[in-house]
């Protein structure tokens, strides 16, 4: 380990806590962002807490942190999937 000799020096508490989005993006279950209308706009995915609008009510529960991980592996595969197959 290295000393830090410089200052100044400061410090914050850390407490435990949670990040869990609510609301987000709207998708189609290949993840493409979908407009006002409920249509995909083409070449656009959203994946992980930006596609949060799904998130929310039977699918994960906002009281349990890391929660929305799964979610993130997950979509990341299915869009690139997605963008694949449409090349």
């Amino acid at each position: 380990m290295t000393p830090v000799k410089d200052g100044p020096f400061y410090a914050v508490t850390l407490g435990v806590g949670m990040a869990c989005a609510l609301g987000g993006l709207r998708i189609d279950t290949h993840n493409a962002v979908l407009n006002d209308f409920g249509y995909p706009i083409p070449g656009l995915y959203a994946i992980g807490n930006d596609a949060a609008g799904v998130l929310v009510g039977d699918t994960y529960a906002v009281t349990l942190p890391g929660s929305t991980a799964g979610f993130a592996a997950f979509s990341g595969r299915n869009a690139v999937q997605a963008l694949c197959q449409n090349q």
